[in-house]
Order: structure tokens, then sequence, then C-alpha cells
């Protein structure tokens, strides 16, 4: 059926004004069905104009923004950044992984990405004070890619860190580090 036959019913439909009203919500509805767009589509208002005037259109019409309107995905270190942290006061207190050093000295150049542990106790020790201190880019950077934990979307997998409370419910009192094996690495 065409809009002039919708319009003639609607004319029709003057003789009895609440016939008219529901002619007049009903026909974008009916239009857009009409014309392909299905019911779960047409049945959301147009911006702006509700369903009287312009009705709703297809979703089939609508043009998705241009390539540089879109916003580019955030960065790992954008989300990182937005995320609440236990950070010392003072860069000089001591350590959280109980170096005795304060923490300026001793893991902030590892969780700041300006150095590399040297050792094995060194990375575990830049780790346990990055859980202690909720620092997610050093722990998703030292995370082997065989750990259950790592996840080759590492924005999705700050999210997640973040969103579970990234070990908020644990209290991180002392590392101990037993002495190495012979033949250690």
């Amino acid at each position: 059926r065409t809009r002039a036959w919708l319009g003639e019913r609607a004319a029709e439909a003057a003789v009895f004004p609440r016939a008219r009203v529901i002619a007049m919500l009903l026909f974008p509805v009916l239009s857009a069905c009409m014309s392909g767009g299905g019911f779960g589509r047409a049945a959301r208002p147009a911006s702006g104009g509700g369903f009287g005037r312009g009705g709703a259109r297809p979703a089939a019409a609508r043009k998705p923004p241009p390539a540089a309107a879109r916003k580019p995905p955030p960065s790992l270190e954008a989300v990182a950044a937005r995320f609440r942290n236990r950070l010392p006061a003072s860069e000089c207190e001591p350590c959280a992984c109980g170096s005795g050093l304060g923490y300026a000295a001793c893991c902030q150049p590892y969780h700041a990405g300006g150095a590399s542990p040297e050792s094995p106790e060194r990375c575990l020790q830049a780790r346990f004070s990055a859980f202690a201190y909720r620092l997610p880019l050093p722990l998703i950077a030292t995370t082997h890619r065989e750990n259950r934990d790592y996840r080759e979307d590492r924005v999705a997998w700050a999210r997640a860190l973040d969103r579970e409370g990234m070990f908020d419910g644990f209290e991180f009192v002392r590392l101990d580090i037993g002495a190495r094996e012979e033949g250690g690495g």
C-alpha cells in the first residue's frame, strides 16, 4: 500500500476523532513497515520529532558517522590512567616490595616503563608492588603469554582488572623471596 492510500484512510478517519489520532500515531510506523523498515525499527521515534511529525527512519536509512567523526578506541595507557591507585603519598616512603628503599629508588622506574627488571627477584618485587599499588600496566607488561590470565586485548584486560577490584580485598603486608635454587636463572 502507498502513502496515498494511508492518507485516504486518515482522511476517512477524520469523521471519528479518536480514529484520526490513532491514524496519525500509526502513520509513520505503518509507512516504515510497508517500505521494508520492519516494526522494530519503525517503533523508535525520530530524534526530536517524535512519532507525530517525520516519524522514525528505518535503521538502513541512517548513515554511519564519517570515519573522521568517529573517536579512535582508547589506548591502554588512557584507560589505565583513569584507574584509582594506592601509590604512596611520598616517593620517599618505603616501597611495598620490602626492599627498604624508597619507592622512587626501588620499583617506580619499573612501573613507569623506564627500566626492565634485571633479575627474576626484581621482577617479582616490581610485580608485588604493582599489585599493592593497583597499577595494571606493569602487571600486564610482565605477564607471560602462557599464563592463564593473559589476554590479547590488553584494554579489555585492564578494564576487567579494574572492574574485578584488582585485588582490593587483599592486604599486601610483606614479600618474602626464598633462596635462589642452583641452576636457576
